[in-house]
């Protein structure tokens, strides 16, 4: 009827690297660039022993450095949860609440979804999912449901290069494949298969229109051009060669897609009339957007030349389900390449400036972020102190699984790594350092909810003697950095709250490194 090609993204995915929740639990992780032993820089294949690091230490007068040396005037982890119930406005907590119980807005972190179920029943529906939300797949059935308001449970699954699958998930799903659904008991997989059982056996809030629907006559050949657009993309985002002729050919496809918008009045596909359309065109545009911007320096998000695709955005941006699911351009493109088996660059002034932009350089994730700056990445609607609040809110949460998570950094590397440059599930973290990073982090959350204007004015202009204590140390900078590289959207938070913390981690460092000794 409408399944799906491109079998090909299908078997890279099952082989992509799922990371777990970094805010929410003891997360998977991204390979540090080192390890350090006792202070000396041990890079991976290094033959040096422990006995012999201490030997030259001795000879050469070599300190070792001690994580124990460092003067804490952080606030207490229970004084920043106290400040934070304080701010809160009274539609944050009742939110928080919602989620706990399965209602209000989609949350990534959201274990079931409740809907209009009366107490005491169960949803007919388990879907499994990877942990990371990385999956477009998952991402239109995890779309589907909450847009015809289905009630379900969620199970997340590690992908495949995370080690073996669970035992229980290939008892049910042989294959490994995601997403899986398990609906009135039935398992089913492949996503259209199971958009095909959920339409059938939950016909309220139909996803397909009506054949006697304006536009539904348009239904089926819109669904093919979302598999043309895909291929298009695809083919160009990864090959290195003939790269100009392949840009025309996705160019072209999207010119169609720009006219479909337009014929029928959008701002969605067939109108005014939200549809399984939007769902399956959602995941792919999201990444196109991103992947485009940055290995190609080509703006899907060009009013001037694509009005009806950025109104499409927009109108896409104004569904609760899309807007608390979606993604950020820097974590579809650091978990694009080992999904897909690489991404080819197509060099340009402009596109480098756009990865630099994403990636954090040249001052971009410094702080306070630049409110003149013409970003190319919409960050979405929420404020600035709303999105500082929410990053606060999940440090908070599980501030000792981010601390530990973070000690990787200087930590051991797992054995055998695993496909993603920046991904290592099975690396050792140094626990000793965990007191200086968790003095770090409480200093980060003391500013995301600092209210004090003049403190933020002092921070900008001096951010090491006053509110960094002192004596903390470079492995405790490499540390916070391993983390910013690695908060990831919407696994830990939305986008908008990461770019304040991504900010807030980079005033941190540079404290670090011009505060004082103890």
């Amino acid at each position: 009827m409408w399944r799906l090609g491109g079998n090909h993204w299908r078997v890279c995915l099952a082989g992509a690297v799922g990371v777990s929740i970094i805010l929410t639990r003891p997360a998977a992780s991204f390979v540090p660039v080192q390890t350090r032993t006792q202070g000396v820089s041990l890079h991976r294949g290094s033959s040096l022993k422990l006995n012999a690091l201490d030997f030259l230490q001795g000879a050469f007068g070599m300190k070792a450095a001690d994580p124990t040396e460092f003067e804490d005037k952080a606030p207490s982890w229970e004084e920043l949860a106290a400040r934070l119930s304080s701010q809160e406005t009274a539609e944050e907590k009742e939110t928080a609440e919602l989620q706990k119980k399965g209602f209000g807005p989609p949350s990534h972190w959201a274990d079931r979804r409740m809907f209009n179920l009366k107490e005491g029943e169960e949803p007919r529906v388990v879907l499994i999912r990877d942990m990371a939300a990385w999956c477009p797949y998952c991402e239109k059935v995890w779309l589907l449901l909450e847009e015809k308001k289905v009630p379900y449970v969620v199970k997340r699954v590690n992908m495949r290069c995370y080690g073996d699958k669970p035992q229980w998930f290939l008892k049910i799903a042989p294959g490994g494949m995601l997403p899986v659904a398990v609906i009135d008991q039935q398992v089913v997989t492949e996503s259209d298969d199971i958009i095909r059982v959920l339409e059938e056996k939950f016909p309220t809030i139909p996803m397909i229109p009506d054949p006697s629907e304006p536009g539904s006559e348009a239904f089926r050949s819109l669904m093919r051009l979302e598999r043309q657009l895909f291929g298009d993309w695809f083919t160009w985002l990864r090959s290195p060669l003939g790269q100009e002729g392949l840009q025309k050919q996705f160019e072209a496809t999207l010119k169609r897609v720009e006219s479909e918008l337009e014929a029928r009045g959008g701002p969605f596909f067939l109108g005014t009339r939200f549809s399984l359309v939007d769902i399956v065109f959602a995941p792919f545009m999201e990444r196109m957007a991103a992947s485009l911007a940055y290995y190609k320096g080509f703006l899907l998000l060009d009013p001037e030349r694509w009005p009806n695709v950025c109104r499409w955005f927009q109108a896409m941006d104004s569904r609760e389900s899309f807007a608390n699911i979606k993604s950020d351009w820097y974590t579809h493109n650091h978990d694009l390449p080992p999904q897909i088996g690489g991404c080819a660059t197509m060099s340009s002034a402009r596109q480098k400036e756009i990865r630099e932009e994403i990636d954090g350089e040249k001052g971009a994730w410094g702080y306070p972020l630049s409110t003149s700056r013409n970003w190319v990445e919409p960050w979405g609607v929420k404020s600035d102190s709303a999105a500082r609040r929410e990053a606060a809110r999940r440090l908070i949460s599980n501030h000792e699984a981010v601390a530990r998570f973070a000690c990787r950094g200087v930590g051991i590397p797992g054995r055998p790594p695993v496909s993603a440059p920046k991904a290592d599930p099975n690396a050792k973290p140094n626990e000793a350092w965990v007191p200086q990073v968790d003095c770090a982090l409480r200093h980060v959350t003391d500013l995301l909810l600092s209210e004090n204007k003049q403190q933020k004015e002092s921070a900008v202009e001096s951010p090491a003697p006053e509110f960094v204590s002192r004596g903390l140390q470079k492995e405790t900078t490499e540390c916070l950095r391993y983390l910013q590289e690695r908060v990831g959207v919407p696994r830990d938070m939305s986008y908008a709250a990461a770019r304040q913390f991504r900010s807030h981690l980079s005033w941190a460092m540079s404290g670090i490194g011009a505060a004082p000794a103890v």
